[in-house]
């Protein structure tokens, strides 16, 4: 019988494994129900497309085309190490690559229950993380793997290991660019939590490291192909349904107006930095907090929508939420952003008043959790206790 500390991992597991059987089926033996309300094999498709460099053995971005960042491109080959099949049969990959996010999940659970008992908190509210959004985007898509980096370095940071923490975070950073938003957030730390303005040092870490990754990508990418992704997301318009589309699509700006505006959006996405001008971060439960509002405001903000962005912001949530109205609204936005991809949005095919109405009510709650959240006082002051390693 496993020990009552061990149980949200058993139970992470079992979970994990029922779904992949049920994927297994999907592809096997063809969708078990119309829609994507199981299985959605666009994104893990184009994966396998961008990843057939590695067959043709080409150069990725110079020779073929990939809109992700570089450890990202790389990483979808890591299904065609595995099995030379996965290179011909796109099923295959897309079974070996959901099985590899099934077990990123699993560690990322394990990673947010046992990190929530070093703080003295209920293992419990990790298993948010099975709640259908969050568990389909994981398997579905890649964001995963970017949300376990970004919480090991999180973990790291509350743990004072600041060398590990920022090395992980600009990993992070080229795997999905939304972590960058969190180094100000550390950096503000080491300015003003006790004073102890030397430790600004470890911030070289991620700045050297990232700095290695891109003279990298430079030297095997051309300057051009390292630049394609950022080109790629540079020209992208607005997409259904968030605050710019609303915008853009409501009425006809004057181009000066709408440059104004747009320079305004690109400000809130990273109002973190004049916030943390006025607001000094002491403890290291304002550090989550501080950093999960840097990723809400680049999430809110851009111009794009993605429903899958649940994972950027809800493991690193459930790592200090402690108040029951924020496990609860943060559980809800779990069903909720279901209702929404592919529920709603296969329903109305992304359009009308009534897909709009349900998105609203997802931002809402959004909104409502986070504010729970920023509001949360940590009791044990966090940034001033000897922690348990994890």
């Amino acid at each position: 019988m496993p020990s009552i500390k061990r149980l949200p991992l058993v139970v992470t597991a079992a979970v994990v494994v029922c779904y992949l059987l049920l994927i297994a089926v999907d592809l096997i033996h063809g969708p078990l129900r119309p829609g994507r309300w199981i299985a959605d094999d666009y994104d893990v498709t184009i994966y396998f497309e961008r990843a057939q460099f590695l067959p043709l053995r080409a150069m990725p971005y110079r020779d073929s085309f990939s809109e992700y960042p570089p450890l990202a491109t790389l990483a979808f080959t890591v299904p065609m190490l595995l099995a030379p099949a996965a290179r011909t049969d796109v099923n295959i990959y897309r079974l070996i690559w959901t099985t590899l996010m099934g077990v990123c999940l699993v560690v990322l659970i394990s990673l947010v229950a046992r990190y929530r008992v070093a703080r003295g908190l209920g293992p419990w509210p990790a298993l948010i993380l099975l709640t259908p959004s969050p568990l389909y985007f994981s398997l579905m898509r890649f964001d995963v793997i970017c949300a376990l980096v970004t919480c090991l370095s999180l973990a790291s940071f509350a743990r004072r290991q600041y060398g590990q923490a920022y090395l992980l975070l600009s990993l992070a950073t080229f795997l999905k660019w939304y972590p960058a938003v969190l180094f100000p957030v550390y950096v503000a730390y080491h300015l003003w939590a006790n004073h102890q303005r030397r430790d600004i040092r470890w911030a070289l870490v991620y700045v050297t490291a990232t700095a290695a990754i891109i003279v990298t990508s430079i030297t095997a990418f051309t300057w051009n192909g390292m630049l394609v992704p950022y080109r790629f997301h540079a020209a992208r318009g607005s997409q259904y349904f968030n605050p710019y589309w609303i915008l853009e699509t409501r009425r006809s700006w004057p181009p000066a107006t709408w440059r104004i505006i747009e320079f305004l959006f690109l400000a809130l996405q990273f109002s973190i930095v004049p916030v943390l001008l006025l607001r000094r971060i002491r403890s290291m439960t304002e550090v989550f907090q501080y950093g999960l509002f840097a990723i809400y405001s680049f999430v809110t903000f851009s111009r794009i929508d993605s429903p899958q962005w649940l994972l950027w912001y809800l493991p690193p949530a459930l790592m200090i939420a402690r108040q029951p109205a924020t496990l609860g609204a943060f559980g809800a936005l779990g069903f909720v952003n279901y209702l929404v991809f592919p529920v709603a949005y296969d329903a109305f095919k992304g359009e009308g008043l009534t897909f709009s109405s349900i998105v609203f009510f997802k931002d809402v709650i959004l909104l409502v959790a986070f504010i729970l959240l920023l509001r949360e006082r940590d009791p044990l002051q966090a940034g001033e206790t000897t922690w348990r390693r994890l």
